[in-house]
């Protein structure tokens, strides 16, 4: 996945691990600057760092494995100017959206690990969406057994999931669609908008 960095003008690209097709490949978070076309793995860059925040994600069983993960869905949210909160729904050592802030503020961007929110192993969650009191939607895509397959077939169901702080994931109530794959909310986060994949539908939800 891709997403604009605010008005840095930087590319925030996901990378997955070798999961679906058994090659030995771990995850990356690279920032891509397009003028120059230089590039930055930020996980493995000597600026990561791990601020575990267990107050507030008491279910996240610990530090991320930087050996061992798979960054899928992005989402970024602005906190303030070139400082952003980072969701990743990820897979590897375990299936979460896993949550860093990412610091543009200085010459050296910096990415920091948060917590996490383990969610069912399963299946594969695919893209996510963050909500205003820090908790998120996520799409669940398929599930690991049936394989992408059952995803392109229109097999695959799945339904929206969501967290918000001090609670559990749960799923949402008449949202199950043949593989949710992209999602992003309204403004007002009254609607949220995901991308029915074998469908080839963009379906509308109203929150209210």
């Amino acid at each position: 996945d891709l997403l604009s960095v605010g008005d840095s003008g930087m590319i925030l690209t996901s990378g997955m691990n070798g999961t679906l097709d058994g090659s030995d490949i771990n995850g990356h978070i690279y920032l891509i600057n397009p003028l120059d076309e230089s590039w930055l793995d930020l996980v493995s860059d000597s600026n990561f760092s791990q601020d575990f925040n267990s107050s507030f994600y008491p279910e996240c069983p610990g530090p991320l494995d930087t050996d061992d993960f798979s960054a899928h869905g992005l989402a970024l949210k602005k906190i303030e100017q070139s400082y952003f909160d980072l969701y990743i729904t990820s897979h590897g050592a375990r299936e979460a959206v896993e949550i860093f802030n990412l610091d543009l503020r200085d010459a050296d961007p910096k990415l920091t690990w948060r917590g996490c929110v383990p969610l069912d192993e399963t299946i594969m969650h695919n893209s996510v969406a963050i909500l205003s009191d820090g908790g998120f939607i996520t799409t669940q895509f398929m599930t690991w057994a049936g394989g992408v397959e059952s995803a392109f077939s229109g097999e695959a169901k799945g339904s929206l999931v969501t967290w918000r702080p001090g609670g559990q994931p749960t799923i949402m109530p008449g949202s199950e669609l043949g593989g949710p794959n992209g999602i992003v909310t309204s403004e007002d986060e009254r609607y949220v908008y995901v991308a029915a994949f074998p469908a080839s539908e963009v379906v509308r939800f109203d929150l209210a």
